[in-house]
């Protein structure tokens, strides 16, 4: 889908109601309005995540709109693992946009690492790792937050210089672009002033974004009260974050050039990196990690292979239950589980967690202790299944279970089974199921 020509101004930065307690522009609302305003393309930016991506992308799609795909995301100014610190002072922001699919599944691998390795008050990257995964991503500098304006607004122009300086060199030639906005803020007008040269001596872009919060004007008192939920402060409070003005919404191209009319090429650049930007993520597709099984098994029949061993050997009844026709209904699950890589989660869940009993807490949840007594819970919609019970996930016991037939069985959906860990032992899981997935891309939609 081509851009060019047909707007002078793109939304680059824009956070919607993923950007949890902060963004309030609803995804189909905000879709409707840039159809209306005749632009050809958005972004979502959210703040340190990429939850809305899919169905962001999706409905853009249905409306002829070309979707952007990016994350504000936190960039520690050291290494992502030191937790220490004042919080607010070790989480630069900056917007990373999928220029690429590789640039996707990079952007993928950030911020998830962001979350397992970096988290301190918020999900962390850090230079070096953005170095490792920088193929495919346009960059641009963004707000007061940003490192390169954090260097202006403190009169600090050695460290702005060195920041742009070191994002360009990560994210190569041209893909990195000094971000101007303007919301009425005095620190912002500074760091404007201040851009210009940097942009110059270091051979650098500049682009303009409105930092889209909220989608009309009037939606900023909302958004106000939004943002004293989230952070739980009262509307009186005059020392807590607040966003100054009633500006931060979806401008139309005219009122953008109004604020930013001195620099055409800048807002130039908002619609040539939208045309750069061709991510797509394909309908009906399941993008699943590829799991490695022993010599003389596919992935099915590896699946078939360890759900009939476990079954033998935790089925003492097994003569009973076969006369209840159990026997015919685990072909039947092990058909609807192993079909489309299925069975690369059951076997996750099998390697990961092999709990020694379980209590049944009601049909699709079970509750099992882990060998230090902590409890887990099993959700899923294959639940109460062979597959899901027997095997794979826990020890039990015959005949202590009504297995019930499931809707979600047969049915073409991928069964959805989830464990619930307490916090404390969710790093653990998170890193042991990445050793098991050997660490395998997993792009589209998942």
């Amino acid at each position: 889908m081509s851009v060019s020509n047909s707007s002078d101004f793109v939304h680059l930065h824009l956070h919607t109601e993923y950007s949890l307690l902060d963004g309030a522009c609803r995804i189909g609302e905000l879709l409707d309005k840039v159809a209306e305003l005749e632009m050809p393309a958005v972004a979502v930016t959210e703040h340190g995540n990429m939850f809305s991506s899919v169905i962001f992308h999706d409905e853009a799609r249905k409306r002829g709109l070309k979707p952007i795909l990016g994350c504000e995301v936190y960039v520690a100014p050291g290494d992502r693992r030191d937790r220490s610190g004042t919080p607010g002072e070790t989480a630069n922001h900056l917007v990373l946009l999928a220029e690429t699919q590789e640039g996707y599944h990079n952007l993928i691998k950030l911020v998830s690492s962001g979350y397992t390795e970096g988290f301190y008050y918020k999900p962390r990257i850090d230079k070096a790792l953005l170095a490792e995964h920088a193929r495919g991503l346009i960059g641009l500098s963004s707000c007061l937050k940003g490192e390169v304006a954090t260097g202006l607004r403190t009169d600090n122009a050695k460290r702005a210089i060195e920041a742009a300086a070191a994002y360009r060199d990560i994210l190569g030639p041209n893909n990195f672009f000094l971000e101007m906005q303007y919301q009425g803020i005095e620190d912002q007008r500074i760091v404007n002033i201040g851009l210009s040269p940097i942009a110059k001596d270091l051979n650098l872009p500049l682009v303009v974004t409105n930092d889209v919060h909220y989608l009309r004007q009037s939606d900023q008192h909302p958004h106000d009260i939004l943002l004293c939920i989230g952070t739980g402060k009262n509307v009186s409070d005059e020392k807590r974050l607040r966003y100054h003005g009633d500006q931060f919404f979806l401008k139309t191209g005219a009122e953008m050039a109004q604020v930013f009319g001195d620099f055409p090429e800048a807002l130039s650049n908002t619609v040539r990196i939208a045309e750069r930007c061709a991510v797509n993520l394909p309908e009906g597709e399941a993008h699943l990690p590829n799991f490695q099984v022993p010599a003389g098994f596919t992935l099915d029949t590896y699946f078939e292979h360890i759900t009939r061993v476990g079954l033998a050997e935790r089925m003492s009844r097994l003569r009973a239950m076969e006369a209840a026709g159990d026997h015919i209904r685990d072909g039947f699950e092990i058909g609807v589980l192993g079909t489309g890589s299925h069975g690369f989660y059951e076997r996750l869940g099998w390697t990961t967690w092999r709990g020694p009993s379980f209590v049944q807490t009601g049909d699709g949840l079970v509750a099992t202790p882990d060998d230090d007594g902590y409890l887990m819970v099993l959700r899923t919609r294959s639940t109460p299944s062979l597959e899901a019970l027997d095997p794979i996930v826990c020890e039990w016991r015959p005949g202590d279970v009504v297995m019930t037939n499931d809707p979600w069985l047969g049915s073409g959906h991928l069964p959805d089974i989830n464990i619930a860990v307490p916090v404390f032992l969710r790093r653990k899981l998170v890193g042991f199921a990445g050793l098991v997935a050997h660490a395998t891309d997993i792009g589209g939609k998942t």
